[in-house]
């Protein structure tokens, strides 16, 4: 499980909270990402006095079963444009999400479940760049390989 969290603020205040971030730190910083603020101790205080600015109902946060995230991102980037191409909408009726449970669900019992894995790690890869498409369509081509059509 992971925690998916977002802050919907108008564009004025927003600017407002970012711009007090970069002005305690110093100018060699770049830009404010969480990461690099969390590892100093003057980064960790400009985000708790950022986090404190924010107006109540700003915020929500869901919690999220990673491997399931991957799966119905697998859909959305890979299945849902070839559906569309053949005039299915993947987004009416959910669809597209009654495909990734049943992906999420059946994938690893229709097929060798550590093949199943590596699919979703090679797509996560795909997605951040480390590997290629040529990658990913062999982890693809090496779980269907190893489904069961008896």
């Amino acid at each position: 499980m992971f925690t998916v969290a977002g802050v919907h603020l108008p564009d004025e205040l927003a600017a407002s909270i970012v711009d007090e971030v970069r002005a305690q730190l110093p100018p060699t910083q770049g830009e404010p990402k969480y990461g690099s603020l969390a590892r100093s101790s003057r980064g960790r205080k400009a985000l708790m006095r950022a986090f404190e600015q924010l107006p109540e109902g700003s915020t929500r946060s869901h919690l999220i079963h990673k491997p399931f995230m991957v799966t119905t991102k697998l859909v959305d980037v890979l299945v849902e444009p070839l559906a569309d191409a053949d005039g299915l909408n993947l987004y009416e009726d959910k669809q597209g999400l009654a495909l990734a449970e049943l992906l999420h669900v059946c994938g690893p019992a229709f097929g060798d479940a550590a093949a199943y894995r590596q699919l979703l790690q090679t797509f996560v890869n795909w997605v951040r760049q480390r590997v290629s498409t040529d990658d990913l369509f062999a982890a693809v081509a090496a779980y269907k390989a190893s489904v069961s059509v008896d």
